[in-house]
């Protein structure tokens, strides 16, 4: 039988801590069980395995070396992770440690896992809740389970998008639950995503930028100073979309991260995947400005920012899609929609990335379209912007593209 993996998303780029993750697992004997009268299978309540240890994948904090320890995780928690090995208690800070296997879970979450790797979310969701329910269950086991039920409805937003709301209150459910877990920090971005995701850019800003005060600003036990500068990002352009632009807030965001970023990336010990993460958040920080120029109405000094820092962007890409795009909405909004459209495409044939920002330029192609009012103009569009529901339905462009696709 093989043991299920969570991966810690902490330590992946900020799109995929909000994806779905888990390797494909043995269907166990557990799906041939009865149904119960609600109509989802009756919870197998022995547990699988009862003397299969955890592998807990920890990351040596000085040497950067991988190592695997077995043992029982008795503590999740952002004060460190406490494993039993040989009746022997050692507890292991929360930042070193990567992924943890589960040796002993409830039947339902080995089928939950099995669901969810097929893309079947509802039956996913079903079976992460039965496990979170499961009073057999160990406790940081029941938590894994209620956070996996959250994602699996992040996921499934991007087919049907009311999950996002039900998303939010499975993660309010978890951190009520698990208010000192490991994974709180993840739970609070995924829960500021769904909202982001939901057309609700306030309280993303919000969600988003608590969680980069906790791990930036007052510095909190747990929580990854990177994924929390990323965070901030996040919550710079989402106070720059909500209903009321706030400018002072995004500004005041994007100016320390770009020097929080740039040093980050000269500290000793940095690998080199890390440095590039780092600067490319400062490239994205320092584009800032350009896109606080354009929340304001100004396309003329936009676009003179934006291309006063294209050439300074050299190999840095993140920084060089970011500046494209927000070059291509300045000519836009200056009326100049032949040559935004040109700077768009460039980021939504090319980027690689962001999928946010790949998607929103294909958006913003099509209104330009539709702007330029060409005989071809609303077959142009429809095609881009279905792609983005289609395609980028995980992106907050995608509400803005099956709005306009209402009205073609």
């Amino acid at each position: 039988m093989k043991l299920i993996q969570l991966i810690d998303l902490r330590l992946a780029p900020p799109l995929l801590a909000c994806m779905l993750v888990g390797a494909a697992t043995t269907l166990c004997s557990a799906t041939a069980a009865a149904f119960s009268p609600s109509g989802h299978p009756a919870e197998v309540l022995a547990l699988q395995d009862p003397g299969k240890p955890d592998k807990i994948v920890r990351r040596n904090p000085r040497t950067g070396s991988i190592s695997t320890i077995s043992g029982i995780v008795e503590e999740n928690g952002l004060s460190g992770v406490k494993v039993i090995r040989d009746g022997k208690d050692s507890t292991y800070a929360a930042s070193e440690i990567v992924a943890i296997q589960w040796g002993v879970v409830p039947a339902s979450f080995r089928d939950g896992m099995v669901f969810a790797d097929r893309g079947d979310y509802e039956n996913a969701l079903a079976r992460f809740k039965m496990a979170a329910s499961n009073t057999d269950a160990r406790p940081v086991v029941q938590g894994a389970a209620r956070l996996r039920a959250a994602e699996a409805l992040l996921t499934w937003g991007a087919s049907e998008a009311h999950r996002y709301a039900e998303c939010v209150a499975e993660i309010d459910r978890y951190l009520s639950d698990n208010p000192q877990a490991r994974d709180v920090p993840q739970a609070r971005w995924i829960k500021a995503r769904a909202s982001q995701l939901a057309g609700d850019a306030a309280t993303a800003a919000a969600g988003f930028r608590a969680l980069y005060e906790s791990g930036v600003v007052q510095s909190a036990q747990g929580y990854d100073r990177t994924f929390c500068m990323d965070a901030g990002l996040e919550a710079a352009h989402a106070f720059l979309a909500s209903d009321t632009p706030d400018t002072g807030k995004a500004r005041e965001l994007f100016t320390s991260l770009e020097v929080a970023f740039g040093q980050a990336a000269t500290l000793e010990g940095v690998g080199a995947e890390e440095r590039v993460h780092l600067l490319a958040g400062q490239g994205r920080a320092a584009a800032g400005e350009g896109y606080c120029l354009l929340a304001t109405g100004d396309g003329t000094k936009a676009e003179r920012f934006f291309q006063g820092r294209l050439s300074s962007a050299g190999s840095n890409s993140a920084q060089r899609f970011s500046i494209l795009y927000g070059l291509g909405l300045s000519l836009i909004a200056q009326g100049k929609f032949v040559a935004g459209q040109v700077e768009l495409a460039k980021v939504s044939s090319l980027d690689h990335t962001s999928r946010d920002r790949k998607a929103a330029a294909l958006v913003a192609l099509a209104h330009a379209a539709l702007k330029l009012g060409n005989a071809d103009a609303p077959t142009q569009a429809k095609r881009w912007l279905t792609t983005v529901t289609s395609v980028f339905g995980d992106t907050p462009a995608a509400a803005q593209a099956a709005e306009a696709l209402k009205n073609l």
